[in-house]
């Protein structure tokens, strides 16, 4: 059985806002983040959110402990 066109439209038009929205949200992420961000934004397709917010967890953890890491060898 085929999709109707105005599903196939539709299916477009959600993509597009989730890319879009998407981009918006990596754009605001601190500086820390500029190397994880222009990994996610060169991934064809674009991740879905949820992969997106476990990297970026996965990266504060890094971050926090090689911060941590040098308070201590300091």
């Amino acid at each position: 059985m085929s999709e109707h066109v105005e599903l196939s439209a539709f299916a477009l038009y959600i993509t597009r806002r989730e890319s879009k929205c998407l981009a918006q949200f990596l754009m605001a992420l601190r500086n820390d983040f500029e190397s994880l961000r222009d990994s996610i934004v060169h991934h064809s397709p674009l991740p879905f959110v949820d992969d997106v917010v476990n990297e970026l967890l996965v990266e504060e953890i890094r971050l926090v402990s090689q911060s941590q890491a040098n308070i201590w060898l300091s």
